[in-house]
């Protein structure tokens, strides 16, 4: 509720990376739950913070929108798409030890979500002329598949459709990572056959149907946060 915006009609003035992690250093202070900041009581709480970085009514402003959060999530989970954030047992450990909580995204998933458990071998793709060639892409995917590597690209690098495709085609597991609907997406001729039979998991920075502030940086590193070995042409 304070970071997202959950529609393409939601107006709302969601705390900036900065805002956010001002925000996270002064409650962590507190020695409180998350939790705290659904209870009736937690106005008292906000207010009494210094409020270096950000601004109390707008925190206030934001927790209240509990109902279109409810029915945006209610849209979701009908379509398949899951929610991870930093402090759920499923959300990747290795995100929150190498960006910290404050700087840890949201998750907005489709797919296998056990394929976040482990480490995945990374592969970037560049402006070189092998990243331009289909069939070398498919190829290196499927190499990496046979070797049983998870394969885990930027989904919204050209080519990566090319790298999954080869990684499925040896009924190998991938992972899509980036910005944008995942819906949209999840339902293509690219990934839908991978995502129903568990092979493929698709992660979005953004929530579905809703336009993304997340700066594209941001992407490569959670990318190199869930990976053990990286494959770079840049």
């Amino acid at each position: 509720m304070l970071r997202y915006r959950l529609s393409v009609q939601d107006s709302a003035a969601v705390l900036s990376d900065d805002q956010w992690a001002a925000f996270v250093h002064e409650f962590n202070d507190t020695g409180e739950g998350i939790d705290r900041l659904l209870s009736n009581d937690c106005a008292s709480l906000i207010e009494s913070l210094p409020q270096q970085g950000f601004d109390a009514t707008q925190i206030q402003v934001l927790l209240k929108r509990g109902v279109a959060l409810a029915i945006a999530s209610e849209q979701w989970i009908g379509v398949g798409v899951w929610v991870l954030g930093p402090h759920d047992d499923l959300y990747p450990k290795s995100i929150v030890d190498k960006l910290g909580f404050a700087r840890a995204p949201i998750l907005f998933g489709y797919g296998n979500i056990g394929l976040l458990d482990g480490k995945a071998t990374s592969v970037h793709l560049g402006d070189k002329k092998l990243t331009r060639n289909e069939q070398m892409c498919e190829h290196l995917g499927a190499l990496l598949a046979v070797h049983g590597q998870t394969v885990i690209v930027n989904i919204d690098r050209t080519q990566a459709a090319s790298v999954l495709n080869g990684v499925l085609s040896r009924e190998g597991c991938g992972v899509g990572l980036g910005i944008g609907d995942l819906i949209e997406k999840g339902s293509s001729h690219y990934y839908r056959d991978g995502v129903m039979n568990n092979s493929l998991t698709l992660l979005s920075l953004t929530p579905p149907n809703c336009d993304g502030h997340i700066r594209v940086d941001v992407v490569e590193e959670v990318i190199a946060a869930l990976s053990g070995n990286h494959l770079h042409f840049a």
